[in-house]
């Protein structure tokens, strides 16, 4: 779409951030190097939920497939744009990344697949009750609020002032430190760690960040795109994140 896209993928190792995150940083700087840009692409972190029933399945996979007809970008289902709907219909070679057999099984051929989606659009089909129209978030029976590190998965940001407590909670520092000029790639750990946790729990833009930290918004850009997450302390420090 054009400012945000939809994913429903199987996370097999639940890896699913740390995929994400990759994705979205590689696909940022490849944007940025083409468009001679700087900054972030897309704002703050991802939202994600787990799919409890696997009869959902195929409404998600409506809901991703007609997301751009109900916007008006297209003007017929199968147009080839937006989606991968023209690759479940073979009418398209199918990218590496894409895997159809899932459905391809539950509707047992691709004329099946189309129909099913066309009447969810037509309304010969009605959507479940507990699907949100606006943005196919699925109120799931029995679903609990999931805490990640004292966050929940949900809501995804905290406030800055937040953030920051916690930094300095899991660097065992102070604002003082975090703010404090060091050179060299391995200099003042924990001021580089609270970049990555700024961007990664708050709204917050590079110049919004940098102003925290005593940085100009090209410092915190590079800052990022450097950052080894695998060097320690840091490393140690987003385990517990």
């Amino acid at each position: 779409m054009p400012n945000h896209y939809h994913l429903l993928v199987r996370s097999l190792r639940g890896n699913l951030s740390r995929a994400m995150k990759q994705l979205n940083a590689t696909y940022t700087q490849r944007v940025n190097l083409l468009e001679r840009w700087d900054g972030p692409v897309f704002r703050g972190r991802f939202r994600s939920q787990p799919v409890q029933d696997e009869s959902n399945l195929p409404y998600l996979m409506a809901y991703i497939h007609l997301n751009p007809l109900k916007a008006g970008l297209v003007t017929r289902l199968h147009t080839h744009a937006w989606t991968s709907h023209q690759a479940y219909l073979k009418r398209e070679t199918t990218p590496s990344w894409l895997s159809t057999e899932y459905f391809e099984r539950v509707f047992d051929d691709t004329d099946h697949l189309h129909e099913y989606v066309l009447n969810l659009h037509r309304g010969k089909q009605t959507w479940p009750e507990k699907m949100a129209m606006d943005n196919g978030w699925l109120k799931q029976a029995g679903e609990q609020a999931i805490e990640t590190t004292g966050f929940n998965v949900e809501t995804r940001f905290a406030s800055p002032d937040e953030v920051l407590k916690r930094i300095c909670d899991s660097t065992k520092s102070n604002m003082k430190r975090l703010r404090q000029v060091e050179h060299g790639p391995r200099a003042n750990p924990a001021r580089r760690f609270a970049v990555w946790a700024l961007r990664d729990r708050t709204q917050l833009t590079h110049r919004e960040i940098g102003g925290l930290l005593g940085m100009s918004e090209c410092q915190v850009s590079q800052v990022l795109r450097r950052l080894n997450t695998k060097s320690e302390p840091i490393r140690t420090w987003i385990s517990h994140w």
